[in-house]
């Protein structure tokens, strides 16, 4: 395997893509930072094949549309580990997700080695592997990047391809080859990766027991706090907690001195009140429908949730999956919820598990 540890000008990311274009597979990680942005800032794209792996500085290249062509390549299956992160960078780069996407941390759930989550962990139970992570806290973006801290961003994409072959391997002895198929087809959805303000309060739990106007003030609050949040390029969370918009919602405060007794509310806000004040008084007087929200649920629904829950916990065990691979709590509560549209209900889940949740509560 060729090993080029930094590929930061245009000649070299060309003689790259030359050898990436009509490959079968490609293993893909990206470095990145985001604690202090809305968006994440793409650092590094490591990628890997069996007979080249390189590291792209996306720092010092400002037209990586070259390499995204061979990503967004329909005929080039992207190895990917724990792929959403990633995906949402280059839907933000290309307004889509590369496909078709193998995600190795969802196959190895499939293959029954447990909800693993690390790349490390695979790569230890599958390879006999210890991936150094003494890096993971690295600054992606401070150059210059140390030999140490390349070769640390190169294995990433290198060992994809040793577990992705067993792994492939083994969804195929056991017949599951069309599960994985189907869930990273689901990944690739464009729309899980973008936020329009106007919709940013479909983030936000608990709605279902707010008042008409209580419900206007989040959903107002919510769009706010994202156009404010993509303005400055901040995290939502440094704008307003969901917690405190909720409060405030809650409240539909009247005046300064009421938002002001707002628990939680940034002291930097006060500076707002204004705006806040009046986006509390627009919610008031809206008369926009209100969507027809879940509202909590009874003792009895609580009670059949935990039973299903149960239920979800023995099946998987049975067939070598996690819980949470086969249904989530959330997933069973929308089926408790009689949501046709649950998990659960769809694909290869509803034959393993679908069924049984629904004669659950038939009951």
């Amino acid at each position: 395997m060729t090993t080029t540890p930094l590929i930061d000008t245009r000649e070299g990311l060309s003689k790259l893509v030359r050898k990436l274009r009509g490959q079968e597979f490609v293993a893909v990680d990206t470095e990145f930072v985001r604690e202090h942005t809305y968006y994440p800032r793409l650092c590094l794209v490591q990628l890997a094949t069996h007979t080249t792996a390189a590291c792209v500085d996306a720092i010092a290249l400002d037209d990586l549309s070259s390499l995204t062509s061979v990503l967004l390549d329909a005929t080039i299956t992207k190895v990917l580990h724990a792929a959403r992160q990633d995906l949402e960078i280059f839907v933000q780069l290309t307004g889509r997700a590369p496909g078709p996407l193998f995600d190795t941390q969802i196959a190895a759930d499939l293959c029954g080695l447990g909800d693993q989550g690390s790349l490390a962990a695979i790569a230890s139970q599958l390879l006999s592997v210890e991936l150094d992570k003494s890096h993971t806290r690295t600054d992606w973006s401070r150059r210059p990047l140390s030999e140490q801290q390349l070769q640390y961003a190169l294995d990433d994409a290198r060992y994809l391809i040793p577990i992705y072959e067993e792994l492939s391997e083994q969804l195929r002895e056991q017949g599951r080859t069309s599960w994985l198929e189907e869930d990273c087809e689901r990944l690739i959805n464009p729309a899980l990766y973008t936020v329009e303000p106007a919709m940013a309060w479909k983030r936000l739990g608990g709605l279902g027991a707010l008042s008409g106007p209580q419900y206007h003030a989040a959903r107002l609050l919510a769009q706010w706090r994202e156009d404010r949040a993509i303005d400055l390029d901040r995290p939502r969370g440094w704008i307003l907690r969901d917690d405190v918009l909720l409060r405030i919602a809650t409240a539909l405060p009247d005046s300064e001195n009421a938002l002001e007794k707002i628990k939680g509310l940034p002291r930097p806000l006060f500076r707002k009140a204004s705006k806040l004040l009046d986006i509390v008084s627009a919610a008031q007087r809206c008369e926009d429908p209100v969507p027809d929200l879940p509202a909590p649920l009874s003792p009895q629904q609580r009670k059949r949730v935990i039973a299903l829950m149960d239920r979800v916990r023995r099946v998987a065990a049975d067939i070598g999956v996690s819980a949470a691979t086969l249904a989530s709590r959330r997933d069973v509560t929308a089926v408790v919820r009689r949501d046709p549209n649950a998990a659960p209900l769809r694909g290869w889940r509803r034959e393993i598990i679908g069924e049984q949740l629904l004669a659950g509560i038939g009951d």
